[in-house]
């Protein structure tokens, strides 16, 4: 979402999440809001930290907005990955939020056809008028084999997202326990499918350094590929001791990953 804004010519202000259990500090958007803010963009479930945002988080957040007149932009793909007995609540359904909201979600995360990237927003009418008019110039439409993806999709047995709920749960513990047998400091996702994982412990052993050598360290020695922490960070240096690990795949293939991880780092 930042890179698409910054494409545009805004200037995205930052508000960083703290740790242990990525807190909201509602003082620290304050203190990013001028004149010019317009809107405010929420993931939950979130890519990376795995975050999921509770009713209490969102209705400071939406206090927020209505002191400032902004819009919220929120971003709910991960809707259905949730973990712990956790409940997604979609911020446009807290009252007094709908007229201010514009959710986005889609259907690729959901149905496991990432490469198909078939999406929508929803919102107030005039708001979702002028979101309409930008489509149509745009994209015109989602192409027509996607479409029919979905609408496939849309005729399954309900009790497909207890068995997705589920698989990701099995594929979250085996990820998470492995890291943490590797010595990795994990902060377990409460959504979505990845793990933010700290090697602090491992900094004084030749290849973890940084996020950039440890990355390189775990391809050569594992095969495992991850992305730098200090890719999601307006601050490089606040993620510079943390990998992005990705659980979304066939349950072999992690295990396989888990195992390299343990032979060549246990």
């Amino acid at each position: 979402h930042r890179d698409i804004l910054q494409l545009f010519g805004f200037s995205p202000q930052c508000v960083p999440l703290t740790q242990p259990g990525w807190q909201f500090d509602a003082d620290a958007l304050r203190k990013t809001i001028t004149k010019s803010t317009r809107a405010i963009v929420l993931t939950t479930p979130s890519n990376p930290s795995g975050k999921v945002w509770t009713t209490e988080e969102m209705q400071r957040l939406l206090l927020i907005a209505e002191e400032h007149d902004l819009t919220i932009i929120t971003d709910e793909i991960y809707e259905y990955m949730l973990y712990d007995g956790r409940k997604h609540v979609s911020l446009a359904s807290i009252p007094g939020a709908f007229d201010r909201t514009i959710t986005l979600s889609g259907f690729s995360k959901t149905y496991n056809m990432t490469g198909w990237r078939l999406g929508y927003a929803s919102g107030p009418r005039a708001t979702m008028e002028h979101v309409g008019l930008i489509n149509d110039l745009l994209y015109i439409c989602a192409p027509t084999p996607l479409q029919h993806g979905v609408a496939a999709a849309f005729d399954m047995d309900p009790g497909y997202f207890e068995d997705l709920a589920s698989a990701y749960d099995a594929k979250r513990t085996l990820m998470c326990s492995t890291l943490e047998q590797i010595g990795f400091e994990v902060s377990w996702p409460e959504g979505a499918y990845y793990v933010l994982a700290s090697f602090k412990p491992r900094m004084h052993e030749a290849g973890f350094s940084d996020d950039s050598q440890a990355a390189m360290t775990l391809v050569d020695r594992a095969g495992v590929g991850t992305v730098r922490g200090a890719s999601f960070f307006e601050d490089p240096r606040s993620g510079s001791h943390l990998l992005r690990f990705c659980f979304a795949k066939e349950m072999p293939v992690l295990e396989d990953a888990c195992d390299r991880l343990v032979r060549a780092f246990g």
